[in-house]
């Protein structure tokens, strides 16, 4: 087996199982996709590569533009490229995470990655379209990413983005914490070295636009 033949198997064999749920495989990014009218659900997959061992690495994502839409206004080339702004993701979760699995996954053999699509068809089926549904709501989107932000302790959640999303969420959903976290959001962000102050200024222009925003008719 090699690294490409892994990739392509795992492409086609999910989309295929997934082809009545509107998703689909694109061969040249390696990723299956839904897209929606308001966004897209995004299964991507990484394999490394220790031949004869492989290692691969499955995630579902969601998509929301008016979340996306919104962030992407205040964030300049000096944090990131124009062109991957139509890709950009709000919400991820890895497969195994989902699953209350921790085990790494591996496969040396074509028994043993025909086993873990198998897995990862029924995953997908039973709690990935879930997970789909609803987090693609405004209000769990928002509780999710908020709880995630409150709760955590490692400061993985305190990258730029992740905040911005969380305070766009809380706006949209016209949750009274919007005010209350803005000033504790400043004190946990975490930037990349080099966006110290322009990943700041990128948080206090946002919170100042979403401030005179009414978006009561948004939520869903």
């Amino acid at each position: 087996m090699t690294k490409k033949y892994i990739r392509e198997q795992l492409g086609l064999k999910l989309s295929e199982n997934l082809k009545i749920d509107d998703f689909r495989f694109v061969k040249s990014k390696n990723h299956i996709i839904r897209k929606l009218e308001d966004g897209f659900n995004l299964i991507e997959y990484r394999i490394i590569d220790y031949n004869p061992i492989f290692f691969i690495e499955l995630s579902l994502a969601i998509r929301l533009n008016i979340v996306e839409e919104i962030i992407n206004r205040f964030l300049g080339k000096e944090i990131m490229n124009p062109q991957s702004k139509t890709h950009t993701l709000t919400l991820g979760i890895g497969f195994n995470f989902l699953m209350g699995d921790s085990n790494d996954v591996k496969v040396e053999n074509e028994d043993e990655l025909r086993d873990i699509i198998n897995k990862y068809n029924v995953g997908i089926k039973t709690k990935g379209l879930s997970y789909f549904t609803n987090y693609s709501n405004l209000l769990n989107a928002n509780k999710f990413k908020k709880e995630n932000i409150l709760s955590d302790t490692s400061g993985v959640s305190y990258l730029l983005r992740n905040l911005m999303q969380s305070l766009t969420l809380m706006k949209l959903c016209n949750d009274p914490d919007f005010e209350l976290l803005y000033p504790k959001y400043l004190e946990y962000y975490v930037p990349i070295s080099g966006q110290e102050v322009v990943g700041r200024k990128a948080i206090v222009e946002l919170y100042d636009y979403l401030k005179k925003c009414n978006y009561s008719n948004n939520i869903k």
